[in-house]
């Protein structure tokens, strides 16, 4: 996985969620119209506690 600053800012981890649900905190390096799309920053993301981390799916460019 590509990452520079752990911290949801630079966008460089950024994927797309293909399958399942997460959980993004800071997501500074995103606009609402790129989450809303399914975007994420995998640094900032994590599986929600309701969720199972081995059914999420995602895609990095």
């Amino acid at each position: 996985m590509p990452f520079s600053c752990f911290d949801g800012e630079c966008g460089t981890c950024r994927a797309e969620l293909v399958q399942g649900k997460v959980r993004m905190g800071r997501a500074e390096g995103l606009t609402e119209d790129e989450v809303e799309k399914g975007a994420i920053l995998a640094c900032v993301t994590e599986a929600p506690d309701d969720s199972d981390p081995t059914r999420i799916v995602v895609r990095f460019p």
